[in-house]
């Protein structure tokens, strides 16, 4: 698919556009790329991978690759084109991103569909093979999709209309059927069909869950005696249900948060490519647009590495435990020896303030909430090299650590 309409913009307003194209790929790359690796390694170490923390894994991957892919856009912007002048660095680049873009988007419909099934079928067992299998069958369809311009001899280049590396289907399928297995696999197979499917999921989740809302809004309205009912919504016993301990509604609520993002970001392309394909194949003409380069360019290049920093966001937000992860991963990078890590990610152990100095030892007596407590000893020693340390703000940010400061004992002699 190629073409817009064709405009001829001034120059102050084509160096614009280029600073804001850059800085926002610099940006998605600098917040997506950490974040998402944060929310990797959170839920590569849960003991139990479920479907959904699978799925939450493979999409982490995915949006971190897509920030660092998309770091080489934004420098082009910035007229650095040494990296995409590079043939082999442009074909490996091309072949990354149209794989990373159209899987992404394959796994949040996957993702959706899981969680509707557990929703609906709450006592049967989610097959996670079978969802898996899906996965590596779009895959498979999208590695052979990619590799379809080397088999005529040609390559992927860099195209300025969506500064990226590509390749134009018409140069490889022309005008006759293969226009067809083109319009099959790209707009419908790609893009259509996991949209629509994350819109019925998210539709029949809602609906499941303002209904259940609904029965808590009965229950407390029938269990209140006084003769003045409160004013209960259902949207608001559905926006705090996930806060009472009910795991499953409260992955439901960070399942239809993500799929938002996705409907916002990616339907826009969705359309635009159907819509565009569509007329090529009929037409056997370039279908010319009526948006500008810039927005076509915004809405087919940039709102999926948005959406890939939007799904990190979400999970920070939603996941209290990913916050403490992250805190203590960065406690231990930052500050070597001035911490100590108590606890796992997925626990919730607290700290008592007693410390009990005895000896060359030091004891911190840990308790963990309905358990026996239990008791760490570190080394004065080994404490003692760290020096006079005061971090009330990660003490704060992080209730599972506990920052210690002593006086080095050599300087004070």
């Amino acid at each position: 698919m190629n073409g817009t309409t064709e405009t001829v913009p001034s120059v102050e307003t084509v160096l614009s556009v280029e600073m804001f194209f850059g800085v926002l790929s610099v940006l998605c790359f600098i917040i997506g790329t950490p974040a998402s690796l944060f929310c990797l390694l959170f839920f590569l170490e849960k003991p139990r991978k479920t479907i959904n923390i699978t799925m939450f894994i493979l999409i982490s991957f995915v949006d971190m690759i897509t920030c660092i892919l998309v770091l080489f856009v934004g420098l082009s912007a910035f007229n650095v084109h040494v990296f995409f002048e590079n043939t082999g660095f442009c074909n490996f680049w091309g072949l990354m991103w149209s794989v990373v873009i159209k899987l992404s988007i394959v796994m949040i419909a996957v993702l959706s569909i899981t969680r509707t099934a557990s929703i609906l079928y709450p006592l049967s067992k989610v097959s996670s093979n079978a969802f898996l299998g899906v996965v590596g069958i779009y895959l498979l369809i999208f590695l052979v999709h990619s590799t379809v311009p080397y088999w005529f001899g040609i390559q992927y280049s860099y195209f300025q209309q969506t500064a990226r590396c590509t390749w134009d289907d018409i140069d490889v399928y022309g005008w006759g059927a293969g226009k067809a297995v083109e319009y099959f696999v790209t707009p419908i197979l790609t893009f259509l069909l996991p949209t629509l499917t994350v819109m019925i999921c998210f539709v029949v989740l809602m609906c499941k869950l303002l209904g259940r809302a609904h029965q808590q809004v009965q229950q407390r309205l029938n269990g209140n005696n006084s003769a003045r009912r409160p004013r209960v919504s259902v949207i608001s016993v559905a926006s705090t249900v996930s806060m009472r301990g009910d795991a499953k509604v409260h992955s439901t609520i960070t399942v239809l948060i993500l799929t938002v993002f996705y409907m916002a970001l990616t339907v826009p392309s969705t359309f635009m490519r159907l819509i565009g394909y569509t007329h090529e194949l009929y037409h056997k003409e370039p279908y010319n647009m009526t948006v500008s380069y810039d927005v076509f360019r915004l809405i087919t290049t940039y709102f999926l590495p948005i959406n890939s920093v939007c799904n990190t966001m979400v999970y920070f937000v939603r996941i209290k435990d990913l916050r403490r992860y992250t805190c203590r991963m960065l406690c231990r990078t930052l500050l070597p020896g001035n911490f100590i890590p108590t606890s796992s990610p997925s626990s919730s152990r607290v700290i008592r303030n007693s410390v009990a100095l005895s000896g060359t030892n030091i004891n911190y007596h840990v308790s963990e909430r309905q358990t026996s407590g239990t008791e760490r000893r570190i080394s004065e020693r080994s404490c003692r090299r760290t020096g006079t340390v005061v971090l009330p703000v990660f003490a704060k940010s992080c209730p599972q650590l506990e920052i210690i400061s002593f006086p080095n004992e050599e300087k004070n002699a």
